[in-house]
């Protein structure tokens, strides 16, 4: 019982933590990179270097944000400077900030209101991104089941929220928002959990259910998953890298993204206090913001992601360049030699089995729905082509 503990709290870790280009920066991978606290006046002063870098920028806008005469300043210098400028969407607080069952309501209204500004201003931006996690509240819950090594609420929390009806009655729902959007000539990319990628290799999709979050059977023009490194060592992040981008490559081809970082000490960002106090984290949230302080490391990881297959790469993110003490340049202007071997077997078959356990502990104690799993993407070969039983893993 005590093994079965101890995995039970590592999958509730890694739930909690864990958006046709010109390939020119990081490697020959096209960078993307969020920016999520910096004043829009400030972000200005990087567009003309990522302009030089071919960088993306994913931008959080909230609702509140529509109309800001420094974004829209923003955007137009970004425009002269050839930056493609993304939508990241994210509520207020308290308005729970993704975009998942519990937050329909409140994201349709700012969809709706986004897009009416956007023609009416003429807005230059043709991508949005949806960050699809458990809410705040959820997280706070979950930080506390860490705290109190409580596995007996995490595990009901996790069946109470399991809700057929309601989960294909939300799925329905957000990818009518996704086609809004679509009809409205814009690109949907979504961005969630890594964990929600080893449910498919798995096959198990019912865990986006009990997070209340449906992510991989919408709509989405591209998708992206959170693989942070947080304490992990440099190789052991390499092993899971590589071990993510080939399951991202296999079940989305040119659409899978790997979202990685943090990039330099995100303690020094005052925003993630706030953030700290939301989730209840404590000390253990404080913990997890010492992020990559060498670019050298970035360089690394950006050059195993494109050897396993991906082109594109979303890196969190500028608010931590903007502390780190490196320019935004020196993040992304260090080559790794081509022939460059990385040793991560053992790194990779270690978070394998170990992410094996936990759905193993998550069919056995909270239970997959069959019904979910035939309708929603096990037998759509057209969007996804799980492994047969019989074929090997990473």
């Amino acid at each position: 019982m005590k093994r079965y503990r101890f995995l039970v709290l590592v999958f509730l870790w890694s739930v909690l933590f864990g958006a046709g280009p010109v390939f020119s920066s990081g490697n020959g991978v096209k960078i993307g990179l969020w920016c999520e606290f910096l004043p829009y006046s400030r972000v200005k002063d990087y567009i003309r270097d990522m302009g030089e870098q071919d960088i993306t920028l994913i931008l959080h806008i909230g609702p509140s944000d529509i109309g800001n005469p420094d974004l829209v300043s923003l955007l137009k210098k970004a425009e002269q400077c050839h930056v493609d400028v993304r939508a990241w969407f994210l509520l207020p607080y308290e308005e729970d900030l993704y975009f998942c069952e519990d937050t329909l309501d409140n994201t349709e209204d700012f969809v709706n209101d986004f897009i009416d500004w956007v023609k009416r201003d003429g807005i230059g931006i043709k991508w949005v991104v949806f960050d699809c996690e458990p809410t705040p509240s959820t997280g706070r819950e979950f930080f506390r089941y860490v705290r109190e090594k409580d596995i007996v609420s995490f595990i009901g929390h996790l069946k109470k929220n399991k809700n057929e009806k309601r989960f294909k009655r939300s799925v329905h729902r957000m990818n009518k928002i996704i086609g809004r959007l679509h009809k409205e000539g814009f690109f949907v990319a979504g961005t969630s959990n890594r964990m929600i990628l080893e449910g498919l290799y798995f096959r198990n999709i019912s865990l986006q259910d009990s997070l209340n979050v449906p992510f991989t059977m919408l709509d989405w023009d591209e998708l992206s998953f959170l693989v942070y490194r947080y304490k992990a060592s440099q190789i052991d992040y390499l092993g899971m890298v590589k071990r993510y981008a080939k399951i991202a490559k296999k079940y989305f081809g040119g659409k899978g993204v790997l979202d990685i970082g943090l990039i330099g000490d995100n303690r020094k960002i005052p925003e993630n206090e706030k953030r700290m106090d939301l989730f209840g984290g404590e000390k253990k949230f404080t913990d997890l913001l010492i992020g990559i302080d060498n670019p050298l490391e970035l360089a690394e990881i950006v050059d195993i992601i494109k050897k396993n297959g991906l082109s594109r790469v979303n890196v969190y993110s500028l608010d931590g360049i903007a502390v780190s003490g490196y320019s935004l340049a020196a993040w992304f202007e260090n080559d790794v030699p081509p022939d460059k071997r990385y040793f991560t077997h053992i790194a990779s078959i270690k978070a394998g089995l170990t992410n094996a356990s936990l759905q193993l502990i998550y069919n056995v104690l909270v239970g997959k729905q069959e019904s979910i799993e035939e309708e929603f993407g096990m037998s759509r070969q057209k969007e996804y082509n799980p492994p047969g039983k019989n074929k090997s893993r990473l």
